[in-house]
């Protein structure tokens, strides 16, 4: 294998300082949730706050004191992360009604998609995630930099 090097250092290829910002991961699936965790250390996340589903993330986004961004699975029970969205813009006070949400899933079809674009979501990925496509998203959605 040419250009193979086994004692090269691993730098992550990322700019972007992600440490400061509070993010909750909503996912029912728990290895697929240690995944996007996982991938959100990486790329320099450490405030990750995490939620089985969308009334698990309700919880957790009410008893933080400040959250920048939401990635959400869609389809989860027994509330979905299209109901989480909708019952965060409509049932909680700002700042964090106005939380942003990425939707990550693995549904690209166009009713799920038009569904959720109703909703006004931040984003829409569909999985699986890739880390520096995942950082270039949030990058952009924090407003705090470009990606390498």
């Amino acid at each position: 294998m040419s250009g193979y090097k086994p004692n090269a250092p691993s730098k992550p290829p990322y700019r972007v300082e992600f440490a400061a910002y509070p993010i909750l991961v909503v996912e029912d699936d728990p290895v697929v949730r240690r995944t996007i965790v996982q991938t959100l250390r990486n790329i320099g996340f450490y405030q990750i706050q995490e939620a089985a589903d969308g009334e698990a993330a309700l919880t957790a986004l009410k008893s933080m004191s400040h959250c920048d961004v939401v990635l959400s699975d869609i389809s989860m029970k027994p509330v979905t992360g299209l109901q989480f969205l909708k019952r965060v813009r409509t049932e909680l006070s700002p700042p964090l009604c106005d939380v942003p949400v990425v939707f990550l899933t693995g549904h690209g079809d166009v009713e799920t998609v038009n569904q959720a674009k109703q909703l006004r979501p931040a984003g829409y990925v569909l999985k699986p995630v890739q880390a520096d496509k995942l950082a270039a998203r949030l990058s952009i959605l924090l407003n705090i930099g470009d990606p390498a």
